[in-house]
């Protein structure tokens, strides 16, 4: 017999949108669980099916995993500046906020559910949208609402690296020179997760393991701040830049880059 133990969201959802199984009857006996809890739980998070035993209504036209690289870097600007919000009356909505209007731009062309906005006091760009397919998306990957506090790890198995990484450092990463004119670039984050991600690719590019600075913001939660100098700073922007294409890079940023290789 079968118990409706609790089952994480972002399981379920990578499930639904893999469609490994046929039905959702199927899918009931993967994970050991009860059909009608699956069914009523799949609803709470828009994950429809014909009927309680019929098989995918097809949702996700636009989103399948893995993603493709156009999407990887999406995802990774939606990580770093981008946040998941409940509103009033059960709604859910999805905001990306950045000063870079070619940014935002990039963005919708890949994921047009997003409305484009300017706002008059602060003059950054927004993108925003309601879209159940994109919220449980991000879910999926590991994006939660309160993401600063409710730190969990990426499902970084379902996105391409570079490009992904290209789209958090568009969001979080800097590159500057000291009044020496040394060489200095750094990223920080408050998910220890996407920091852990980063130093691995790094060590790998790089070869080193840059030191993390640790700074408690007095909220509850943390700052994770690498930096890297030099050559290793070089290093890693070629491995950044290596596969990008105009479409999928800030330009903002792309041209210090360039600046740095004349």
């Amino acid at each position: 017999m079968r118990i409706a133990i609790k089952l994480p969201d972002d399981k379920l959802i990578l499930a639904y949108e893999q469609q490994t199984v046929k039905n959702c009857s199927e899918l009931a006996r993967l994970f050991n669980v009860n059909k009608s809890y699956l069914w009523f739980k799949a609803n709470r998070l828009g994950l429809k099916f014909t009927s309680r035993f019929g098989r995918f209504d097809g949702k996700y036209p636009k989103f399948k995993i893995p993603l493709d690289k156009c999407e990887s870097w999406a995802f990774g600007l939606l990580f770093t500046d981008g946040c998941l919000c409940h509103k009033a009356r059960g709604s859910k909505e999805i905001n990306l906020c950045s000063k870079d209007e070619d940014a935002i731009d990039k963005v919708q062309s890949i994921i047009p559910v997003f409305n484009k906005n300017l706002c008059s006091d602060t003059r950054y760009w927004s993108l925003t949208c309601n879209n159940k397919e994109l919220w449980n998306k991000l879910l999926g990957l590991g994006l939660f609402p309160r993401k600063s506090l409710d730190l969990r790890p990426p499902n970084v198995d379902f996105i391409q690296s570079s490009h992904f990484i290209r789209g958090c450092w568009d969001g979080d990463g800097w590159v500057s020179r000291t009044r020496f004119n040394k060489l200095r670039g750094g990223f920080c984050t408050a998910s220890p997760w996407i920091m852990k991600f980063i130093i691995q690719n790094i060590h790998f590019t790089v070869g080193r393991i840059p030191k993390v600075q640790v700074r408690d913001r007095n909220t509850g939660n943390f700052l994770y701040e690498i930096q890297l100098c030099g050559d290793n700073i070089i290093k890693w922007l070629n491995w950044i830049y290596s596969e990008s294409t105009d479409s999928i890079r800030m330009d903002r940023k792309y041209k210090i880059y360039k600046t740095i290789m004349e």
